[in-house]
């Protein structure tokens, strides 16, 4: 990551909302967001036009429209989550040694820009 990347790490902290705050993060290239009580994300992540790598896995995220359209994210390289939400919104596994779609673990999976979710 070059210089002035930004990482924030908020796994663990039963956040139950993402706080609209972290849109000021214009630098925001690594944001870990695991273990969480987090239903959906904000369409504010569309602000993070550095961002790389997302983690969401362990998380209840909802059926419908748990990530929004990051259309604008060309930087975006994947987004980690629960092999079940992966499954849910139809998204397709990262080809890389040992990524595999198992029960109970989380995938890395392929940014898809449209219907407003990632895959």
């Amino acid at each position: 990551m070059g210089e002035g990347s930004a990482f924030l790490f908020l796994e663990d902290n039963e956040i139950e909302t993402v706080p609209e705050i972290i849109s000021e993060l214009t630098k925001l290239t690594f944001l870990q967001l695991g273990n969480n009580r987090i239903h959906s994300l904000p369409d504010s992540f569309k602000e993070f036009s550095e961002l790389r790598e997302v983690i969401v896995d362990r998380n209840p995220m909802d059926d419908c429209f748990p990530i929004p359209d990051l259309t604008n994210l060309e930087f975006l390289e994947f987004i980690s989550m629960d092999t079940e939400l992966a499954r849910r919104l139809e998204m397709e596994p990262i080809d890389v040694g040992g990524n595999r779609m198992s029960p109970g673990c989380s995938v890395m999976v392929k940014p898809r820009r449209s219907n407003c979710i990632i895959s």
